[in-house]
């Protein structure tokens, strides 16, 4: 009995609020599958949303039927995206009606795509076609309708006909369980990634579970059986360093043999977003809670800088100035803005963005500043976290991430503290927890008048329970508390105790 082992890899993250499935359609790893012809089908690209740019387009292939210029924006709008394999050689005709103009009818194989077999693109008119397009037996075609950015998406009808498309037989023995593929193995706790497949035995009377193993805390199952895979997209668990592995269940329901797939983990983690000014425009000094960083005048770089290895120290509810300067590269207007991650969760939010201000016509070494002041808010997080400040031509920019014409981007580290409001003539003043966050459960802390003086150190997790006390006695002002690595990922409340006196402070464990 014939069998197909189907190949499906996922590598475009859904934006999804919630766990789910994957919107079929939405992508070559959850097309809208063409079983029959003639085939029709209607619907709006909107409803798929804008899953591929001009940069998805892969080489035209030998053969190609093509009408038009085919140029790349025309897969820059929303899109929805059919699948065919053909059952035999021969060929198919795909015609689509739409409501704008401005549209392509696409067709690739590869997913992702590596080949363009055929379009039809044009700025006007409705009607597009890819008429006595050649297919061959077992190849998987996948057909997109998508628009320039604007009209951004259409109303759509399809019709295919020609060559019958591939039947899969029923399922005999114990099947393949595959690979899982993941969009991305770490991500920021929060984020969307796509579980898909590659590898795993395709024919009828099949079914096919998701399940998950968060931390190693046992396996279970995710979604609902389906006859056909449906990638899944999962939201990355909350706490930095969490853990979670994936298979896939792959039963076949004729001799009720089941085969898990080969497993893939996806890691919490904080990914910050890349960007840098395309053409320099340098940043030439940064001032901010003890960083005084001066860097060169020319416009000769990357236009990154990765100062991250500087470390400013605030603390929460204080303010504090930040000033900037800058080479403008001649009679124009620089904007500077900043953004710092005080949540730290690996994305910098509308929230957590500071406009600086401007400076003009300035060689970046004649003392013209941008100034402003920054509150540290009562809910940052303390511990390490991450400051961007960007430079750009004739506008403040909102937007952290991604390239732009001139200017420059320069990230730093800034270390969040408790707020010290405790009497200087404390015992428990200036005391500071670090690294915070820790790693490996180590941390010290520095308190320059404890010295020889005998302190309670307590550690509760947020539901209040204990996990840690013992009395030190300091031999100078560092003392190093080691909470043992087996100890879960999260925030904890450290508590110094001594004459009478408490203080206590947020660690986290990563």
């Amino acid at each position: 009995m014939k069998k197909i082992t189907f190949l499906l890899f996922s590598f475009l993250a859904a934006a999804f609020s919630w766990q789910g499935y994957a919107q079929l359609g939405s992508d070559c790893s959850a097309p809208l599958v063409v079983s029959s012809v003639p085939f029709n089908d209607a619907g709006n690209t909107s409803a798929f949303g804008n899953n591929y740019s001009s940069s998805d387009v892969p080489p035209l292939a030998a053969g190609a039927v093509t009408n038009g210029t085919g140029a790349s924006d025309y897969i820059s709008g929303d899109d929805v995206v059919y699948s065919y394999t053909a059952g035999a050689d021969g060929s198919i005709n795909i015609s689509t009606t739409n409501q704008n103009s401005w549209i392509g009818l696409w067709v690739f194989t590869g997913c992702p795509f590596s080949e363009t077999v055929g379009y039809h693109t044009s700025t006007s008119g409705a009607a597009r076609s890819i008429p006595n397009l050649p297919v061959v037996a077992g190849q998987t075609y996948y057909i997109v309708i998508s628009t320039w950015p604007s009209p951004q998406s259409t109303e759509y009808t399809i019709n295919i006909d020609g060559t019958a498309p591939y039947v899969y037989e029923a399922c005999t023995g114990t099947p393949a369980g595959g690979t899982v593929v993941l969009s991305a193995t770490s991500g920021n706790p929060g984020e969307s990634y796509t579980v898909s497949a590659q590898g795993y035995t395709l024919a009828s009377d099949m079914s096919f579970q998701w399940q998950s193993n968060l931390n190693g805390q046992g396996w279970q199952d995710e979604g609902v059986s389906s006859d056909t895979l449906i990638p899944y997209v999962a939201t990355a668990p909350s706490e930095i360093g969490d853990t979670v592995e994936w298979r896939l269940v792959v039963t076949c329901n004729v001799s009720e043999e089941s085969a898990y797939s080969e497993i893939a983990t996806f890691t919490s983690s904080i990914n910050y977003c890349t960007s840098a000014g395309s053409s320099v425009e340098p940043i030439t000094r940064v001032i901010f809670a003890g960083i005084d960083n001066s860097s060169p005048t020319t416009t000769a770089g990357s236009g990154y800088e990765d100062f991250t290895s500087i470390v400013g120290e605030v603390e929460v509810d204080n303010t504090y100035s930040f000033t900037a300067e800058g080479n403008t590269s001649g009679p124009y207007t620089n904007y500077f803005t900043v953004w710092i991650d005080w949540n730290q969760n690996g994305t910098f939010e509308t929230e957590e963005m500071y406009e600086i201000g401007s400076i003009n016509n300035s060689s970046g070494e004649d003392g013209q500043q941008a100034t402003r002041d920054i509150v540290v808010p009562s809910t940052a997080l303390e511990g390490d976290t991450r400051m961007r400040v960007v430079k750009n031509y004739n506008t403040s920019r909102d937007n952290p991430c991604g390239s732009f014409s001139y200017g420059e981007v320069e990230d730093y580290t800034i270390n969040v503290a408790a707020s010290m409001s405790v009497d200087d003539n404390s015992l428990l003043s200036n005391i500071r927890l670090y690294p915070n966050p820790t790693n490996n459960g180590i941390f010290s802390i520095k308190a320059p008048k404890l010295h020889g003086e005998s302190v309670l150190i307590t550690v509760n997790d947020m539901l209040g329970r204990e996990v840690y006390a013992a009395e030190k006695v300091f031999l100078g002002a560092n003392l190093q508390v080691y909470l043992g690595q087996n100890l879960m990922n999260g925030v904890y409340i450290v508590s110094l105790k001594t004459k009478g006196e408490l203080q206590s402070f947020r660690v986290v464990k990563r």
